[in-house]
């Protein structure tokens, strides 16, 4: 009995942990995002000050073909932490339905071991 209370404590410390990792990662991600939009922000303010010292044509293309840019960045960004993040999830998955058919293999194993006996 106290084997199982331990078990039961084990998995639940394992599941403590792993939430604190989940939300240490997101904690360190928004603050990547927040960052990232601090620099952008940054770059805009000086482009906005560069204005008066650029033709209004030449600027406009600048801004186009850095915004198309970081388009770009972005959506490469977004797709691979997309597929790190399905990656993630369909190993999680696989080891979770690994675990469930592993456990149920012995409580089936012990009840036909006491049922023969």
């Amino acid at each position: 009995d106290s084997e199982k209370e331990r078990r039961k404590q084990e998995k639940r410390e394992k599941r403590k942990k792993q939430k604190a990792e989940r939300e240490a990662h997101r904690e360190k991600e928004r603050d990547r995002r927040h960052k990232r939009e601090r620099d952008l922000e940054d770059m805009y303010r000086r482009e906005r000050e560069e204005e008066t010292a650029m033709g209004i044509v030449q600027l406009t293309m600048s801004k186009v073909e850095r915004s198309f840019k970081d388009l770009q960045q972005a959506i490469l960004e977004t797709e691979k932490e997309r597929s790190i993040r399905d990656e993630a999830y369909r190993r999680h998955r696989e080891a979770r339905d690994l675990q469930y058919w592993e456990e149920k293999t012995k409580a089936d194993d012990k009840y036909w071991k006491r049922k023969s006996d």
